[in-house]
């Protein structure tokens, strides 16, 4: 009977997850056919909470800790969830297969998010892998750039375009736990009911 209720809600997760990546194809279809950005309010707690809780089982799979860090409060965003949930996962997979590749002895990443300026929230993926050669670094987001032995060099590629589609910069940073860090940058919403 427990192995009856374990199997039923565990394909219930799995029917789940493969709507959602349904959903997701669709809507990356539909950008890369016709730059289509479907802007909604995002809260940032809840969009790293939601959007890590798909990362956590093969972070923990690998021993790797994801940490999330925001020290102040957070005004909402006004971008597409489903093109930011794309590059922020895009970004952790990134860390995961660095660490696991490299078999590093600390396994963390650290995902932080802060205010970069009145109209912008950054949002940083943080990794303790071994970091990307210097001479590979000015060309990270160019199509088929890669460190993976069985890397295709697009995700980058693909998340800077997302990341412009909804009027963000994205950017490798100093990183300061070692290995890598990547931020990207989206637009703060603009509160309804502003007539001034």
């Amino acid at each position: 009977e427990i192995q009856h209720s374990l199997l039923t809600g565990t394909m219930g997760k799995a029917v789940d997850e493969a709507r959602r990546a349904g959903q997701v194809v669709h809507r990356l279809r539909n950008f890369y056919r016709g730059g289509i950005v479907q802007r909604q309010q995002i809260s940032i707690p809840s969009f790293l909470q939601e959007s890590i809780a798909v990362l956590q089982n093969r972070a923990e799979r690998h021993s790797i800790s994801i940490r999330i860090s925001y020290l102040q409060q957070l005004p909402d965003i006004q971008a597409d969830r489903v093109q930011l949930e794309t590059v922020l996962h895009n970004l952790v997979y990134n860390s995961i297969d660095a660490i696991v590749e490299a078999q590093s002895t600390r396994r963390e990443i650290i995902i932080d998010a802060s205010v970069l300026s009145a109209d912008e929230i950054c949002i940083c993926v943080s990794d303790s892998g071994p970091g990307i050669p210097p001479e590979m670094q000015p060309r990270v987001f160019e199509p088929f750039t890669t460190g993976k032995t069985d890397g295709t060099g697009l995700g980058l590629a693909i998340s800077r375009s997302l990341v412009e589609a909804n009027q963000g910069k994205i950017w490798l940073d100093e990183p300061f736990i070692g290995g890598t860090r990547f931020c990207f940058s989206v637009p703060v919403s603009i509160p309804t009911g502003n007539h001034d």
